[in-house]
């Protein structure tokens, strides 16, 4: 696991004083598809392996994705001294089983205070996160439905093959259930997927 954390301490334009205390401070966990947690459980944290699904929950209810990450990426969104005012807005879905390296609110500030590279990390981290969401709300407000549909599914396809639930799409993109169904219904006539019990097959005119 060392060469995993010379990796993060690289990643993040740290020295080695900052390689000392995540080596001395952080942990590896491991997460079961499915898990979810809030924002401010996890701290700083880095994916080792897995997928994980950024997402935010209305009032209502109704959940969001806003990103996704995935293998050597890493995320601050889940520090409450760099993203206070919107730690309580964001939750974290394992989608699949996760590891990750994660350190903790007061270490990473501390990380941060001791190198001024590391705090220009994590304005280009944010940077590049705040455009992710700016993607999201353009789908949300420019895209119909059909459109953030397919792109859900081009974006989970293995092997031509996404393994969900209508609800699950739901969730994922802000919509109802009802309304997926309808449209998954006219991507199949149309020829484009065919379905099966949580699982949806993508045919080769698929676009």
């Amino acid at each position: 696991m060392a060469n995993f954390i010379t990796q993060i301490n690289e990643q993040i334009k740290g020295d080695e004083a900052s390689l000392a205390l995540l080596e001395q401070k952080g942990s590896f966990k491991k997460f079961a598809k499915g898990q979810k947690k809030y924002a401010d459980e996890l701290g700083f944290f880095r994916v080792i392996s897995g997928r994980v699904r950024v997402f935010s929950v209305a009032p209502n209810g109704k959940e969001i994705t806003i990103f996704y990450m995935t293998n050597a990426e890493c995320c601050i969104l889940s520090t409450s001294f760099m993203t206070r005012n919107v730690q309580d807005e964001v939750m974290f879905e394992f989608i699949e089983e996760c590891e990750i390296f994660t350190l903790g609110d007061n270490d990473y500030q501390a990380l941060c205070a001791s190198n001024a590279n590391i705090m220009s990390f994590n304005l280009e981290l944010m940077s590049k996160r705040f455009k992710q969401s700016l993607d999201t709300m353009g789908d949300v407000a420019f895209k119909s439905l059909k459109e953030r549909i397919m792109k859900f599914l081009q974006s989970n396809a293995k092997d031509g093959v996404v393994q969900t639930s209508q609800e699950n799409i739901a969730n994922h993109i802000g919509s109802a259930r009802e309304a997926v169904a309808k449209v998954l219904k006219e991507l199949k006539n149309e020829g484009l997927i065919d379905t099966k019990r949580n699982e949806i097959i993508i045919n080769k005119d698929f676009t």
